[in-house]
């Protein structure tokens, strides 16, 4: 890592992670949104103004258990089955721990890993000058500290893949949850 000579070189990793909670606010925005959009088509008995992707599944439960109590099948099952998580993005639940990476207890160490990358370029003494790409990732348990985390050996403090990997299987699966979940409504 090349040495830090001015405050504009501190600057980079915050923002790195300002943009990524950003995102995610964003993403848990639209997914509130799409929960709320579902309660007013369908006319579920919610509070529309309070209305988010929670109180939509929750509605929907009910209502399903409802029909099939009466023995009856309809098109309010649709919907509910339409999330079907992405590949790997480590996210749960985007709308439910939304919360917990810009609420997360204190401040957090920013655990990144540094691969190798071969440059062909020599130092004066002769050996090679080894150059790295740095790789961001995101906390596993964002709702914890980072003690928490270090004390809990079973499992690694942050996601194995790269954040940006993260963030864009997280978009890929809101876009396909809207799409297919918009589509039965149509």
């Amino acid at each position: 890592m090349p040495e830090r000579r001015r405050p504009l070189d501190e600057i980079t990793p915050a923002m790195a992670m300002l943009h990524a909670i950003g995102f995610i606010r964003a993403i848990a925005g639209a997914l509130d949104c799409f929960g709320a959009s579902v309660v007013g088509v369908i006319a579920l008995r919610t509070n529309l103004l309070r209305a988010d992707l929670d109180s939509a599944r929750r509605t929907l439960a009910a209502v399903n258990e409802a029909g099939a109590e009466s023995g009856s099948s309809s098109v309010w099952s649709r919907p509910r089955n339409a999330h079907r998580p992405g590949r790997s993005a480590g996210l749960v639940s985007l709308g439910d721990r939304s919360q917990e990476y810009t609420d997360s207890p204190g401040r957090r160490l920013q655990m990144s890993e540094l691969r190798p990358v071969p440059s062909g370029i020599v130092g004066p003494d002769g050996r090679p000058v080894i150059r790295t790409d740095v790789i961001h990732q995101l906390p596993r348990d964002p709702g914890r500290s980072d003690v928490e985390m270090f004390l809990d050996a079973t499992h690694p403090p942050v996601l194995t893949e790269s954040a940006a990997m993260t963030l864009l299987g997280v978009l890929e699966s809101t876009l396909r949850l809207i799409g297919e979940a918009g589509g039965l409504f149509t």
